[in-house]
């Protein structure tokens, strides 16, 4: 069956699979895309702006806004995050860098080797995610899970889109994405 036809089937799911797929068969064609999202997590909200190339590693320019679980996450935004292979690098903004904690400094760099020391599995995961990150397979993930649901329309940046939702656990994610993980990373993931 093809995608047009089970877009016409009126099975919402199979609706949303179809309309996916085609997303994700553009996507494999292109390399880089404008950013907008908002990521969830322990009580925090990241919400972020921008530009991503991921066609030699990932590369991307975003601004960041950051709000809830932790002491200075005012909601203002961060002047700027750049993200390249091996490292990412935060803009501390004036305040910071005027602090006794920030010594002038406006840009800290987050290593990812460092961050596969400091964090173990979900380090590691980063750093995979990284540097192999590539929207394409992302939408194939979400598709294999078969929690893909259509939550409606909306405008994006003058476009009119359809909004799907779906979960994916965290391990089941680095276990269908990531290449440089080992199994007892994936289950540290969990």
């Amino acid at each position: 069956m093809t995608a047009r036809a089970r877009r016409k089937s009126g099975d919402p799911a199979k609706n949303a699979i179809a309309a996916l797929q085609l997303a994700s068969q553009s996507t494999t064609k292109q390399h880089s895309a404008k950013v907008d999202g908002t990521t969830a997590m322990a009580g925090m909200t990241s919400t972020m702006s921008g530009s991503m190339d991921w066609s030699n590693g990932m590369r991307a320019t975003m601004n960041i806004t950051q709000s809830g679980g932790q002491p200075g996450a005012s909601g203002k935004p961060r002047d700027e995050a750049r993200y390249t292979p091996d490292a990412m690098y935060m803009n501390l903004g004036n305040e910071l860098a005027s602090s006794p904690q920030g010594k002038s400094k406006h840009w800290m760099k987050y290593d990812y080797a460092t961050l596969v020391e400091k964090a173990g599995p979900s380090g590691k995961f980063l750093k995979d995610q990284m540097q192999n990150t590539d929207p394409s397979p992302a939408v194939q993930i979400l598709i294999a899970t078969g929690k893909v649901r259509e939550v409606g329309k909306e405008d994006v940046r003058g476009t009119k889109a359809t909004h799907y939702t779906g979960v994916v656990n965290v391990s089941e994610l680095a276990q269908m994405q990531s290449k440089d993980l080992s199994k007892q990373d994936l289950l540290d993931l969990q």
